[in-house]
């Protein structure tokens, strides 16, 4: 909470709106309470520059920052003391890691479930060592994750008739 006393802005980056829109209510309701900070979404369709550049804190989607118009640009490289990366295993897209690298801010977190890729670009080099890495139960176990919830359907094709269908379409070209 002091970096908002400190007047410093932060930008919490993601690819994900559902992702941005529940941790701009998650910060809303843990760092505003009082309704005092200017929130701003810049994903989607943007509106004032102005408006964004003045909030507090920005959620920003990297395909929206770094769109055509390179939005990112219109910022100071300093701008933001703090960068919010969630997802950050998607960083080593090139637009993604354009938008990180652009900024110079005062602390970097980097947020993923997955940080080993089955690519081995090691996010590592971009945001350095964990400062906390546990495992999913673990996770959960300490009420840090939100429970896993699994449903298994059916849609009634068994084995047979999987092996027709795979027969008609790759082997007949038929479908």
């Amino acid at each position: 909470k002091s970096i908002f006393k400190e007047k410093k802005k932060v930008l919490f980056l993601c690819h994900d709106n559902y992702i941005l829109k529940q941790g701009h209510q998650e910060f809303k309701e843990t760092f505003d309470p009082k309704n005092k900070l200017k929130f701003y979404n810049f994903f989607g369709s943007i509106k004032k520059i102005k408006e964004v550049i003045e909030a507090d804190v920005v959620f920003g989607s990297f395909q929206s920052l770094n769109s055509k118009s390179k939005w990112y640009k219109k910022f100071n490289r300093n701008h933001f003391a703090i960068i919010v990366v969630d997802e950050g295993h998607h960083s080593h897209a090139p637009t993604f890691r354009e938008v990180i690298k652009y900024f110079k801010p005062e602390k970097v977190l980097c947020m993923t479930g997955t940080p080993d890729r089955a690519d081995e670009l090691d996010i590592r080099n971009m945001f350095g060592e964990e400062v906390v890495n546990i495992t999913i139960e673990e996770g959960i176990a300490k009420g840090w994750l939100t429970d896993v919830e699994y449903h298994v359907l059916s849609d009634g094709l068994d084995r047979n008739a999987l092996q027709d269908l795979f027969q008609e379409v790759i082997e007949e070209k038929r479908r």
